[in-house]
């Protein structure tokens, strides 16, 4: 199978599954194939105890899921759900776009994570596209940033009213 898309899912957290999930399920109703493939951190999940090793302890699982999923699936493009899973990413050769909720410059601020906004602009600037949850979050991206879509998350309402 050669899915339209490859989706990086880092899946850390409930939340970042149920959105790569919502996600997968958008571009299907678009008319695009997805594969999602998931992180598997491992043995080194013992180092994750702080920002920014836990970070790069992610990133270097995320390298190598993605660079073992392109060799079976050869997918058109690469969707990367957070920008954790895209920061050591080897050159894809392929277009890429990264899904985010928040840029690390925000939600990991101070010097001792200064490598990561460093490799974040970096990833940023070098995607065809950006796909930030929220217009804060877009405001908040570095200016070399590649172009940006902003896709909020759904909202569903149950039927008695609440959401």
């Amino acid at each position: 199978m050669h899915p339209d898309l490859l989706q990086l899912s880092l899946g850390t957290t409930r939340g970042l599954r149920i959105a790569d999930g919502w996600f997968a399920e958008l571009a299907g109703h678009a008319g695009i194939t997805v594969e999602t493939v998931g992180v598997r951190v491992g043995a080194t999940s013992r180092l994750r105890r702080a920002y920014p090793v836990t970070d790069l302890v992610e990133a270097l699982a995320a390298r190598r899921a993605i660079a073992s999923a392109l060799r079976r699936l050869e997918p058109r493009a690469v969707v990367f759900s957070t920008t954790t899973a895209s920061l050591l990413a080897d050159d894809l050769r392929l277009p890429y776009a990264v899904r985010l909720d928040s840029p690390a410059r925000l939600n990991r601020p101070g010097l001792q994570n200064i490598l990561l906004h460093a490799l974040e602009r970096r990833k940023l600037a070098n995607a065809v596209l950006v796909l930030p949850s929220s217009g804060m979050a877009a405001a908040s991206l570095p200016p070399e940033a590649a172009p940006v879509v902003v896709v909020p998350p759904p909202v569903f309402v149950h039927s008695g009213g609440q959401v």
